[in-house]
């Protein structure tokens, strides 16, 4: 994902987005259901800046971050032009990348 953001934005645009998305996380971790739910069972939606969604999902007491979505792209004809192929699992104070990507 900082791959796809180096190459694409700026440094200033990328400190405020990982500012924001630092924030949001904090929120989530809290209260994770507190955010608007998906119409896919099970995974839930927040805000990062307007213009970028995070999907993530609760699984017992872990919060894993599927993708982070454009939302200015259609998801069924961009689904693949995106920097979020990775998912994180988020449990306490850190972020541990997962191997897999999420679909």
């Amino acid at each position: 994902m900082i791959d796809y953001l180096v190459q694409h934005w700026n440094d200033t645009v990328i400190k405020k987005f990982i500012a924001q998305t630092e924030k949001v996380l904090a929120q989530v971790q809290q209260r994770p259901k507190m955010f608007r739910r998906s119409v896919k069972m099970g995974i839930y939606e927040v805000l990062i800046t307007k213009h970028n969604l995070l999907l993530y999902r609760v699984k017992g007491n872990r919060i894993e971050l599927l993708t982070f979505f454009d939302t200015r792209l259609h998801p069924k004809k961009n689904s693949g032009d995106s920097f979020y192929c990775n998912s994180k699992v988020y449990s306490g104070s850190s972020l541990t990348w997962l191997q897999t990507c999420s679909t």
